[in-house]
């Protein structure tokens, strides 16, 4: 992950499940963190109003 930045790349984790997980990938050198954690898979279709409820809400 460090050879990432080293090259000024943004390293994603992914699959991300747990507390632990969330906390111990940014002091590895994650900038991004994605998975079950944060959301279930989203249809496509259904992007546009799940952004919409976050907006809102």
């Amino acid at each position: 992950m460090k050879l990432g930045q080293a090259v000024g790349l943004t390293v994603t984790a992914e699959g991300v499940e747990t507390q632990i997980q969330m906390a111990a990938l940014p002091e590895a050198g994650c900038n991004q963190l994605q998975g079950y954690l944060f959301s279930q898979a989203v249809a496509e279709e259904h992007i546009v109003d799940l952004l919409a409820q976050r907006k809102a809400g």
